[in-house]
Order: C-alpha cells, then structure tokens, then sequence
C-alpha cells in the first residue's frame, strides 16, 4: 500500500484467494487498504485473482489491470462492478470520461500522478493512451 498526500494505491501482485483469506484475517492489513483511491489488480486482472471480499474492502475508485493480449480468464468486468469510478483521461486526445477499470491490454499504457500541485492541494490523475 503506497499512501501519500491523501491518496491510496494498492499493490497486491500475484495474491490469489488463499493469501488474501489469511491477510483478511488481520486487521491492521484490513484497515490500510479501506478505501483506497486505486488497486492494482492482482494476478493480472484474472478470475483466479479477483477475491470479492478484498476488492469490496479495498473499494477502489479505478482498478488498473496489466495484461497482455491473451487474457482468458479476466475478472476486468467484476472489477468494474465494485469500483466507484474517477475521471480518466486520455492522453491522445485530452477527453476525460469516468472510467472504473482500465487495462494495458485495451487501454495501453496508464500513467497514474498523485501528490500536491502548485498551490499546495491533493490530486490524483489517471491518464491513458
């Protein structure tokens, strides 16, 4: 979990049911990914990654899935369902629309910026391709 300037990201890896089933377990992991501004999906977006318990505490409001081009097994549809959306901008041509979750795979390459700008206020942006 990376926290800095009122924003949350979580960072989850190749976790699958039976990881997420113990660290549920403790509370101190519970209560430092509760509401999270973004997850990153674990096992690359895949159904056998998606754990509904963790991805409704984490709450995200855009899950980021990296994947590649044979994707299977992806979970992106019920990610989307459990995330509260943030605006999404894209990079070719300035549009921003809310999105919920984005993927390399249709998406390319997503740039997340967080921290203060100039005037000493939070932000948080999505970009894509």
């Amino acid at each position: 979990v990376i926290s800095f300037a009122g924003k949350k990201i979580v960072f989850t890896g190749d976790n699958e049911s039976c990881s997420f089933n113990k660290l549920l377990e403790r509370n101190d992991f519970r209560e430092a990914i509760r509401n999270a501004d973004i997850l990153l999906a674990p096992h690359h977006g895949r159904e056998s990654g998606f754990h509904s318990e963790f991805v409704s505490l984490v709450n995200p409001k855009l899950t980021v899935i990296s994947d590649g081009r044979f994707c299977d097994s992806s979970a992106s549809s019920r990610y989307s369902e459990k995330s509260r959306g943030m605006i999404v901008k894209k990079r070719s041509n300035g549009k921003r629309e809310k999105g919920y979750c984005v993927t390399t795979r249709k998406d390319g390459c997503i740039l997340v910026e967080f921290g203060y700008n100039e005037e000493g206020k939070t932000f948080m942006e999505a970009t894509i391709n």
